[in-house]
Order: C-alpha cells, then sequence, then structure tokens
C-alpha cells in the first residue's frame, strides 16, 4: 500500500467505482456506506466495468457502515 489511508464516505456508484480503481492501484482505501452496500460488497466482492472496456474484480475490500470504524 503506498499513501495515507483514504476513506470513501458514502460509498455509491461513483465513489465505489474512483475507490474501486484507488484499490486496483494500490492505495489504502476504506468505504463508508449503507448496510444493503455493505452486505452486496461483502458477499459479491467490487465489479467495475466501464465502456472502453475495463472489467475489474474486487474482492479484498475493506467496507463498513459504521462511522467511527471507518475514520
Amino acid at each position: 500500500m503506498n499513501g495515507p489511508r483514504i476513506t470513501i464516505a458514502g460509498a455509491g456508484n461513483i465513489g465505489c467505482f474512483i475507490g474501486g480503481l484507488l484499490v486496483h492501484a494500490g492505495f489504502d482505501v476504506r468505504f463508508l456506506a449503507r448496510p444493503p452496500v455493505v452486505e452486496a460488497i461483502n458477499e459479491h466482492g467490487l465489479h467495475l466495468t466501464d465502456f472502453g472496456g475495463l472489467d475489474l474484480r474486487l474482492t479484498d475490500v475493506e467496507v463498513l457502515d459504521d462511522e467511527e470504524q471507518a475514520l
């Protein structure tokens, strides 16, 4: 991991995409999200795609729904 820990607060579509790219690049990223998002990512991982052909599956993602733990 390089650099400081990054917390993506309110991780929705855009936050998960950008945070996922940062995770893939080697940054230490935590996601703070609502419980349904936390459950989905914990169960299925984070799958990033784009129109340019990007297709990444990230399974080692730290996602939390508790603000105190995320900071």
